[in-house]
Formats: C-alpha cells, structure tokens, sequence
C-alpha cells in the first residue's frame, strides 16, 4: 500500500468540502452564487461527464467512482478537484492574486527540487539522506515529476510576464533547479 497517498486523498477531500461549504455559505449570505465560466471549467466538467459515462458502461461502477486506496483517483476524487477549482476561481479573481498563487507554488517547486539536489539521488547530503525511495518531499518520483512540470510552465509563463527584476531571476532559478534536476534523470547524477 502506498502509505502518502490515501492521508493526502483524505486532506484533499476534507479541505475541498470545507472550502466549498465556506464558500456556498458565504455566498448565499451575500445572496449570490458567482461561479467564474471559463474553458478550463468547461473541460473539466466534460472530463467528469466522460469518467461517469466510462464507469456507468465499465466492469465495476463502485471502483470507477470510489477508487481503490492504493490510488484514490476515481470520480469522487476528480469531483472533489472540480469543487476546489470553482472555489478558488470564485474567490480569486484579480491577477494579483493569481500571481501569489503561482509564485507560491514556483517556491515550492524550488524547495522540492533543492531537497532533491542534496538527496539520494544528487549530492546525497546526509541530512537529506533520509529519502529512500526518490521523489524528493512527495515519496514518488512520478508525483514530483508532475509537480516538476507544473512548476516548470509557471516559471517560464513567470519569467515571461513578469516585470519585478527580482522575481524574473526567481523565475529563471527555477527552471534552473527545475530543468537539470537529478530525480528527472533517474539516475544517480554526483553520488557516484
């Protein structure tokens, strides 16, 4: 059993549906409900039409929504995304706030990324020795891979559209760390 996958499913659903209930009781004191429209809304509410309609005609319609708790990435899971990405489209709407957004998850990637450097898989620091099985904070090579790729479009849409000179050289550090990263060789770069 995947022992980081099941805890952070559960976090993720318990956060989305507190976030939602937040955001739905906010909204009707307010007396209005504003969803933000937009294609990426769109497309992943056709994903989710496509994955029930797959689970309906499929083998076992109970695995398709539920999942198993080795994965936890059946329907509940992508309609648990689906609440957060409405939420957070809502509530954040200037680019200010976009921009934090994606600053932050940029530092993360370069905290995650810098851990990886001095981890097994780079220059095997000792503190940071404590990393068996690769995969930096995340435990699993492919999840930090994703996050990676993530981080990576962020910082070259970052560097592209940001005028403060400081956070641009954030942004170029970023792809740095990011793009000659260790763990996306696979194999043991410095340790020999």
């Amino acid at each position: 059993m995947y022992p980081g996958i099941f805890p952070r499913a559960i976090f993720l659903f318990f956060m989305s549906q507190l976030l939602l209930f937040l955001f739905l009781w906010w909204s009707l004191k307010r007396g209005e409900i504003v969803v933000q429209k937009s294609y990426i809304t769109i497309a992943l509410v056709l994903y989710i039409v496509v994955l029930f309609t797959s689970a309906l005609f499929g083998s076992d319609f109970t695995q398709s929504f539920w999942s198993s708790f080795l994965r936890m990435t059946g329907i509940v899971t992508w309609l648990h995304y689906f609440s957060f990405l409405l939420v957070i489209s809502s509530v954040f709407k200037d680019e200010l706030n976009w921009r934090r957004i994606f600053r932050a998850i940029l530092v993360s990637g370069i905290v995650l990324g810098i851990v990886s450097w001095f981890g097994q898989d780079g220059l095997a620091v000792s503190p940071f020795t404590f990393i068996k099985e690769g995969g930096s904070l995340f435990g699993n090579t492919s999840y930090s891979g994703a996050y990676y790729l993530l981080a990576f479009f962020i910082s070259i849409i970052g560097y592209s559209l940001e005028s403060n000179r400081i956070w641009k050289n954030i942004y170029l550090f970023g792809l740095f760390v990011i793009f000659f990263n260790p763990e996306l060789f696979n194999f043991l770069v410095f340790s020999g």
